[in-house]
């Protein structure tokens, strides 16, 4: 089983190399002297590797723990590199859907049968009045507290009938994206 000081002590060489831990767990050793945490698998009759971090940024007690989930979700039946590709493909999906870019699809939609000036008034409040408070926001996670935030301030200075329709796109562009 590998060590802290066996790890620290580990030297590029003329060619990479590994240095061993325990169930699958290894150091690989870079000749450029990269210290990378890997982890050799077998899941459908496959033998795989799965990248688990570089050292020191990854502790070897940090690096154990991840092998301990991988062979967690090995043991369920799930293998650990489909589910991390999974995992960064709904991230990476979260943080492109926002609301803005949601606002911006639906307004496409919704403009398709309407006049200029109706189209052009919907385009002011969005520019004005929500797309500066919510436009980074995930859609996914887009809720009442959200609304109310972006109302207050045109509630402040008494533009009610204004409030009352970025309430109702607010409203359509949500009820679009769900």
């Amino acid at each position: 089983m590998l060590t802290e000081t066996a790890i620290k002590n580990a030297k590029p060489k003329e060619k990479d190399y590994k240095l061993s831990d325990d169930k699958g767990l290894f150091l690989l050793v870079t000749r450029a002297g990269g210290k990378l945490w890997r982890l050799k698998y077998r899941f459908g009759k496959k033998e795989k590797l799965l990248g688990l971090g570089k050292y020191p940024e990854i502790p070897l007690k940090q690096a154990r723990e991840r092998r301990d989930e991988a062979r967690k979700l090995l043991a369920n039946g799930i293998d650990p590199s489909e589910a991390r590709k999974e995992e960064r493909a709904a991230e990476v999906q979260q943080r492109e859907n926002t609301f803005g870019r949601v606002a911006e699809e639906w307004l496409e939609v919704w403009r398709a049968n309407k006049a200029a000036d109706t189209a052009k008034h919907v385009r002011y409040r969005l520019d004005n009045f929500i797309l500066p408070f919510l436009a980074d926001r995930p859609i996914a996670s887009a809720g009442a507290v959200d609304v109310l935030e972006t109302l207050r301030p045109i509630e402040a200075k008494a533009l009610l009938d204004t409030a009352q329709r970025v309430k109702i796109h607010i409203s359509q562009i949500l009820q679009y994206a769900w």
